[in-house]
């Protein structure tokens, strides 16, 4: 699903989507949050969200309610710097 769909989507229709992951009531609120900055400033663009110096990006992910640190620097090291470096997540360990 690109982002235009999931902010197109009712939160209903992607609670079922994600309700395997657990937790799905809040999460599809924090997604719903998320896609709309990424497609009401961004054009549902993820290298324009990103695009930037990593201060910046981070700054923009924690304007996002329901992104807090942990979730903004794990953003950040799989979206962001997957094309910039190879590293493993210590910060986050139950991220592979």
């Amino acid at each position: 699903m690109d982002p235009q769909s999931m902010y197109e989507a009712s939160e209903e229709r992607l609670a079922v989507l994600i309700r395997p992951a657990g937790y799905y009531n809040v999460k599809v609120r924090r997604l719903k949050a998320f896609v709309k900055t990424l497609v009401e400033r961004f054009g549902g663009c993820f290298d324009r969200f990103f695009e930037g110096e990593i201060p910046e990006v981070r700054t923009r992910l924690l304007s996002i309610p329901g992104i807090g640190p942990e979730t903004a620097d794990s953003m950040i090291l799989l979206c962001w710097a997957k094309a910039n470096v190879c590293c493993g997540c210590v910060y986050s360990p139950h991220i592979p």
